[in-house]
Protein backbone atom coordinates (compact mmCIF):
# COMPACT_ATOMS: atom_id res chain seq x y z
CA UNK A 1 0.00 0.00 0.00
CA UNK A 2 1.22 3.31 -1.13
CA UNK A 3 1.94 6.48 1.80
CA UNK A 4 -1.27 7.79 0.11
CA UNK A 5 -3.40 4.71 0.51
CA UNK A 6 -2.49 4.52 4.31
CA UNK A 7 -3.12 8.34 4.95
CA UNK A 8 -6.79 7.64 3.27
CA UNK A 9 -7.38 4.57 5.24
CA UNK A 10 -6.61 6.05 8.41
CA UNK A 11 -8.11 9.47 7.70
CA UNK A 12 -11.19 7.29 6.98
CA UNK A 13 -10.82 5.38 10.57
CA UNK A 14 -10.70 8.31 12.26
CA UNK A 15 -13.30 10.14 10.54
CA UNK A 16 -15.72 6.79 11.61
CA UNK A 17 -14.26 7.31 15.33
CA UNK A 18 -15.36 10.35 15.26
CA UNK A 19 -18.64 9.90 14.32
CA UNK A 20 -19.27 7.65 17.13
CA UNK A 21 -18.57 10.93 19.51
CA UNK A 22 -21.07 13.03 17.93
CA UNK A 23 -24.13 12.38 19.87
CA UNK A 24 -22.50 12.11 23.09
CA UNK A 25 -24.61 13.49 26.12
CA UNK A 26 -23.35 17.14 27.18
CA UNK A 27 -22.67 16.72 30.96
CA UNK A 28 -19.65 15.23 32.32
CA UNK A 29 -20.89 11.98 34.01
CA UNK A 30 -23.25 10.96 30.93
CA UNK A 31 -20.86 11.81 28.84
CA UNK A 32 -18.14 9.67 31.04
CA UNK A 33 -20.30 6.67 30.83
CA UNK A 34 -21.11 6.96 27.34
CA UNK A 35 -17.26 7.14 26.44
CA UNK A 36 -16.14 3.82 28.91
CA UNK A 37 -19.25 1.91 27.21
CA UNK A 38 -17.98 2.82 23.55
CA UNK A 39 -14.14 2.05 24.99
CA UNK A 40 -15.41 -1.59 26.64
CA UNK A 41 -17.20 -2.35 23.00
CA UNK A 42 -14.09 -1.52 21.02
CA UNK A 43 -11.44 -3.65 23.25
CA UNK A 44 -14.39 -6.60 22.99
CA UNK A 45 -14.41 -6.03 18.99
CA UNK A 46 -10.72 -6.13 19.23
CA UNK A 47 -10.42 -9.30 21.10
CA UNK A 48 -13.22 -10.72 18.85
CA UNK A 49 -10.95 -9.14 15.63
CA UNK A 50 -7.31 -10.80 17.18
CA UNK A 51 -8.15 -14.21 18.53
CA UNK A 52 -7.09 -16.21 15.89
CA UNK A 53 -4.65 -14.34 14.65
CA UNK A 54 -2.58 -14.46 18.17
CA UNK A 55 -3.47 -17.97 18.72
CA UNK A 56 -1.97 -18.78 15.25
CA UNK A 57 0.91 -16.44 16.45
CA UNK A 58 0.98 -17.92 19.94
CA UNK A 59 0.99 -21.11 19.04
CA UNK A 60 4.25 -20.72 17.21
CA UNK A 61 6.55 -19.48 19.74
CA UNK A 62 8.69 -21.60 21.63
CA UNK A 63 7.43 -23.75 24.60
CA UNK A 64 9.44 -26.81 24.83
CA UNK A 65 11.62 -26.14 27.88
CA UNK A 66 10.46 -24.59 31.26
CA UNK A 67 12.64 -21.23 29.95
CA UNK A 68 10.80 -20.92 26.62
CA UNK A 69 7.38 -21.76 28.30
CA UNK A 70 8.71 -18.61 30.55
CA UNK A 71 9.62 -16.01 28.09
CA UNK A 72 6.88 -17.34 25.92
CA UNK A 73 3.70 -16.54 28.80
CA UNK A 74 5.58 -12.98 29.81
CA UNK A 75 5.83 -11.99 25.64
CA UNK A 76 1.62 -13.17 25.29
CA UNK A 77 0.54 -11.14 28.40
CA UNK A 78 2.21 -8.17 27.11
CA UNK A 79 1.39 -8.37 24.11
CA UNK A 80 -2.11 -8.66 25.20
CA UNK A 81 -1.72 -6.12 27.74
CA UNK A 82 0.15 -3.58 24.52
CA UNK A 83 -3.93 -4.44 23.10
CA UNK A 84 -6.14 -3.74 26.82
CA UNK A 85 -6.57 -7.16 26.86
CA UNK A 86 -6.29 -10.34 29.06
CA UNK A 87 -7.01 -13.96 28.55
CA UNK A 88 -10.59 -15.02 29.31
CA UNK A 89 -10.54 -18.50 31.60
CA UNK A 90 -12.68 -20.73 29.51
CA UNK A 91 -14.85 -21.97 32.90
CA UNK A 92 -15.14 -19.27 35.01
CA UNK A 93 -14.73 -16.41 32.35
CA UNK A 94 -12.70 -14.36 34.81
CA UNK A 95 -9.52 -12.38 33.11
CA UNK A 96 -6.48 -14.80 33.78
CA UNK A 97 -2.86 -14.14 33.43
CA UNK A 98 -0.55 -16.72 31.50
CA UNK A 99 1.94 -18.34 34.39
CA UNK A 100 4.13 -21.25 34.34
CA UNK A 101 5.65 -23.52 36.94
CA UNK A 102 7.60 -26.43 37.19
CA UNK A 103 6.24 -30.20 38.35
CA UNK A 104 8.09 -33.14 39.54
CA UNK A 105 7.54 -36.06 37.38
CA UNK A 106 5.83 -39.11 39.62
CA UNK A 107 7.57 -41.87 37.52
CA UNK A 108 11.52 -40.62 37.39
CA UNK A 109 13.31 -37.70 38.32
CA UNK A 110 12.73 -35.39 35.69
CA UNK A 111 10.91 -32.00 35.86
CA UNK A 112 7.81 -31.13 33.68
CA UNK A 113 7.03 -27.50 32.63
CA UNK A 114 3.43 -26.09 32.22
CA UNK A 115 1.49 -23.66 31.39
CA UNK A 116 -1.10 -22.04 34.13
CA UNK A 117 -3.95 -19.85 33.62
CA UNK A 118 -3.86 -17.69 37.04
CA UNK A 119 -7.09 -16.28 38.14
CA UNK A 120 -8.06 -13.76 40.61
CA UNK A 121 -11.68 -14.15 41.78
CA UNK A 122 -13.82 -11.36 42.85
CA UNK A 123 -12.48 -12.06 46.90
CA UNK A 124 -8.83 -11.61 45.67
CA UNK A 125 -8.55 -15.44 45.70
CA UNK A 126 -6.17 -16.78 43.43
CA UNK A 127 -6.79 -19.93 41.94
CA UNK A 128 -4.98 -21.63 38.75
CA UNK A 129 -7.68 -24.02 37.51
CA UNK A 130 -5.99 -24.89 33.62
CA UNK A 131 -2.75 -26.60 33.30
CA UNK A 132 -1.17 -27.35 29.96
CA UNK A 133 2.16 -29.04 28.93
CA UNK A 134 1.46 -26.70 25.82
CA UNK A 135 -0.06 -23.57 24.92
CA UNK A 136 -3.70 -24.64 24.44
CA UNK A 137 -6.25 -22.03 22.10
CA UNK A 138 -6.58 -19.29 23.59
CA UNK A 139 -9.70 -16.68 23.93
CA UNK A 140 -9.82 -13.01 25.40
CA UNK A 141 -11.24 -10.03 26.72
CA UNK A 142 -10.68 -6.11 27.85
CA UNK A 143 -8.24 -6.06 30.57
CA UNK A 144 -10.39 -5.71 33.97
CA UNK A 145 -7.58 -3.42 35.26
CA UNK A 146 -8.28 -1.38 32.17
CA UNK A 147 -11.75 -1.34 32.60
CA UNK A 148 -12.39 -0.52 36.72
CA UNK A 149 -9.68 1.67 37.06
CA UNK A 150 -12.11 4.64 36.91
CA UNK A 151 -14.49 3.45 39.12
CA UNK A 152 -12.28 2.84 42.13
CA UNK A 153 -11.08 6.52 41.88
CA UNK A 154 -13.26 9.67 43.61
CA UNK A 155 -12.79 13.09 43.08
CA UNK A 156 -11.11 14.85 45.93
CA UNK A 157 -13.48 16.94 47.90
CA UNK A 158 -13.57 20.09 48.17
CA UNK A 159 -12.98 22.14 50.96
CA UNK A 160 -16.13 24.17 52.09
Amino acid sequence: MSGDGRVATEDTQRAAIRSLFQDLPGGFSERLSAVVKLRDIFHEEIALAMTAPLNEYFGGLAQDTAAEKTQTATHINGTLRSLGLTIREPKTQLPALLVTDVQASKKDTHEISRFRLEVRDENGQISRPLCARYLPELSFMQDRQRRDYWKKRQPPAREK
